[in-house]
């Protein structure tokens, strides 16, 4: 069901999904980054844990409306997320609103 604006409602969360900070996303973050491939049990680089939220966010919103636009995200993670853990990511609506005659969902 693909989901329109007047269905969301502040302070909702749409959805959660777990992502896994594996050897195989930690290495296809290295070819696309040019980045050395962090090793298991090491710190997970930020532009990695970007790359999680992306594939949480598919995951969650799969059925997006034609002209939908992801223009930002507000991305909170515990301390030192390490690869090899898996992460739960939470997808929630914090705002509606109308901007220059826009929808907007926070």
């Amino acid at each position: 069901m693909i989901r329109l604006f007047d269905t969301f409602t502040p302070g909702e969360t749409i959805g959660a999904t777990e992502v896994v900070l594996d050897a195989a996303m930690a290495e296809a973050w290295a070819i696309v980054s040019g980045r050395p491939a962090p090793a298991p049990g090491t710190p997970c680089p930020a532009g990695l844990l970007v790359a999680a939220m992306m594939r949480g966010y598919t995951r969650v919103c799969d059925n997006r409306p034609p002209g939908n636009v992801h223009v930002g995200q507000q991305l909170t993670f515990g301390p030192n997320q390490l690869i090899g853990a898996t992460l739960t990511l939470t997808l929630a609506c914090a705002t509606t609103e109308l901007r220059n005659g826009r929808r907007w969902l926070g």
